[in-house]
């Protein structure tokens, strides 16, 4: 071999070494990060007996399954206006893989006897930073009573 093929060879050795190298760094046993889907499901709004257009606490569940175990779960409501509320709801673990977190719904104002309705996504987390999150579901403050009009 000339000395000039043995240079190419011996560069092309090195950087398929070194691509080597970087594709099986993240490969092997050790406690890498896994892909498995994160589960979020049987999500629901509990509203009291006695919700009234005054609003309150509202119990937002749901399921979170992962295999690599969840460390967070939050709601994200969006108001009747179309906004956000800046504050997730904080859902912790109440039982199996139910996790739950209270809302405080505002009182229903409007004027024109409607409900009004919230939007809620649930999102979680697992140990290797994998998310899932929720269909879309909804609750209602209902609208206070309209005293109808003298005869």
């Amino acid at each position: 071999m000339s000395h000039c093929n043995l240079k190419l060879v011996s560069r092309t050795a090195a950087l398929l070494g070194v691509v080597l190298g970087a594709v099986l760094a993240g490969c092997g046993g050790g406690g890498g990060g896994g892909t498995a889907p994160v589960s979020v499901s049987n999500t629901r709004a509990l509203i009291p007996g006695d919700f009234s257009f005054e609003g309150g606490a509202v119990t937002v569940q749901a399921d979170a399954v992962a295999s690599a175990g969840i460390v967070d779960v939050r709601a994200t409501v969006t108001k009747p206006d179309g906004s956000q509320d800046p504050s997730p709801v904080l859902m912790s673990l109440v039982s199996g893989s139910t996790f739950a977190g209270t809302y405080d719904a505002p009182p229903n104002l409007r004027g024109d006897g409607r409900p009004e309705t919230y939007y809620v996504v649930v999102a979680a987390r697992d140990t290797a930073s994998n998310t899932g999150s929720s269909r879309r579901f909804s609750f209602q403050v209902p609208a206070p009573q309209i005293p109808a009009p003298p005869p």
